[in-house]
């Protein structure tokens, strides 16, 4: 059922089946093809499914999450991600409801960059840091959605020195 939920042509079906396929995938004798899924939606053209499908291949150490999670820590990325609301009822909670999106877009990237290089210590961990450097150096200028708040870039110099200097 999830492998056929996973080709769904509604974006919201495939996001949480993402998830879903990502709960399953950990448990110690999940089936690969739930893998093998996350693998196929971590490439989906809708960002939410793309993202829940790259926290899943990160915490098991699958370097195919490794561009995903790069590209939800760039400002034109979460801008096109957080701008979309269904619902004309919550126009007027759009500032809010985008500020919680692209905090938590940031703080799972980070996270999943986090549990990424843990669980995969060979992997060229390059383009994260640089992405995790670049959110850093520019947080003060980010003009999506609001001003950052202070914890997740506290959050990304901890992850970022961890790995710089090899102390993990």
């Amino acid at each position: 059922t999830l492998t056929q939920l996973a080709a769904d042509k509604d974006d919201l079906i495939r996001s949480e089946t993402a998830y879903a396929l990502g709960v399953f995938a950990l448990q110690p004798s999940a089936d690969a093809t739930f893998t093998a899924e996350l693998e196929l939606l971590v490439d989906d053209l809708f960002s939410d499914a793309r993202y829940n499908a790259a926290m899943a291949l990160a915490r098991q150490g699958n370097e195919r999450a490794a561009e995903a999670l790069v590209e939800m820590l760039d400002p034109e990325a979460i801008q096109l991600s957080i701008a979309k609301v269904d619902s004309p009822a919550l126009e007027s909670y759009l500032p809010a409801l985008q500020a919680f999106k692209r905090n938590t877009i940031l703080r799972n990237a980070l996270d999943g960059m986090d549990m990424l290089m843990k669980q995969n210590p060979p992997l060229d961990r390059t383009k994260l840091l640089a992405a995790m450097s670049q959110f850093v150096e520019h947080s003060s200028a980010w003009q999506v959605a609001g001003a950052l708040p202070k914890e997740l870039v506290s959050h990304a110099r901890k992850i970022l020195q961890r790995y710089s200097t090899g102390s993990e």
